[in-house]
Formats: structure tokens, sequence, C-alpha cells
């Protein structure tokens, strides 16, 4: 949609984003030993350019163009694509050895990484969970019910389901989700 492309254009021009890695991967980089990487909705590529430098060859998405203007690396290929109708599966033919996937939520594509990964791959997830105790103001889209990454990555072992509390850069509270898991099928 046009309306998010200037939304996160802007927020990359005026320099609104982090810059670096998520904290799931520098805790788990030990299982990071190179191949191909995908990152979904990958933003300014603070979490692929992490994976680059460790020897990943990466595909990184993203609706912006300023955002992907920032990744200079000769290890990262950028696709300027809008996720909201983007089908995966159709744009990127291959398999990887790890998906990343942090803050951005699109079920059908949430569906689809377990089709993109190799067998043994690792997906890395981190984004807004379902909270009966606090009703934040996020989009009830783009925040995950309570068992659906279970229910999506069925038959992969676990090896990190965490859930915490966060205060975003607004200021308000969020309940967020650190999930990361392997392909077992």
């Amino acid at each position: 949609m046009l309306e998010d492309k200037i939304k996160w254009n802007t927020r990359y021009k005026n320099n609104k984003m982090p810059n670096n890695p998520s904290d799931i991967l520098v805790k788990f980089q030990n299982l990071l030993s190179g191949g191909v990487a995908l990152d979904i909705a990958c933003g300014n590529g603070r979490n692929t350019k992490f994976l680059a430098d460790r020897g990943f060859m990466c595909d990184g998405i993203d609706i912006s163009d300023e955002a992907l203007k920032l990744i200079v690396n000769p290890n990262i290929n950028t696709h300027c694509l809008d996720l909201d109708i983007c089908d995966l599966k159709k744009n990127m033919k291959k398999l990887y050895d790890v998906v990343i996937n942090f803050y951005f939520l699109d079920r059908k594509i949430l569906r689809t990484i377990p089709d993109l990964l190799k067998n043994d791959g690792l997906v890395f997830i981190e984004t807004f969970i379902d909270d009966e105790e606090y009703k934040g103001n996020i989009e009830a889209r783009k925040i995950l019910e309570q068992g659906e990454l279970q229910k999506v990555f069925q038959g992969f072992k676990v090896i990190l389901n965490e859930e915490k509390w966060i205060i975003r850069d607004r200021g308000e509270r969020a309940k967020i989700i650190s999930f990361v898991a392997q392909n077992k099928l």
C-alpha cells in the first residue's frame, strides 16, 4: 500500500529506527554458521547485516526503498516488495537456512515460512503477542494470538519461546514474543 511505503520511508529518512541487531540473534549467534538467509521486512538491514557478517548470503525484503538504500553489502540482495500483496513462495524461489521476521505480522506470510526453510533450517521471530491483562493500541491484525506460533511451527524443535514486556519508542507498553525454532519436518 502506498500509505505504508510513505510512512516507512519517512521513518527511515528521519532516522527513527534501531540499528543494532535483535537481542535474540546475538544470543543465539552460535547457531548461525552461514548459508542463505531471508529477512522479512528487513528495514535498514540491522539484522540482515548481522547475518551477512556471519557468512550468510542474504535476501532482504521491505516496502521502504529508503530503508533498502541503507543496506550496502555484497552479501545482501534487497527486494523492494509490498509484503501485504507479495507471494513469497513465488518471489523467493529458493530454500533458506535461516528466515527471520521481526515486528511484521502477516499471517499468510507466517504460514509460508515453514515452506521456505531447508530441513534443519532456523526461524527467528519477534513480534507483538496478545495479553488479556493489557490491551494496547496496536491493531489486532498485527498481534499474535497465544499459541499461534506453536500451531504454525508444529513439528519444529522449539529453541526459545519467551514472552516479555517492552516499552515502545512512543512510551507505551507492549507484550512481545521471542521465538526460535528449527525445522525437523
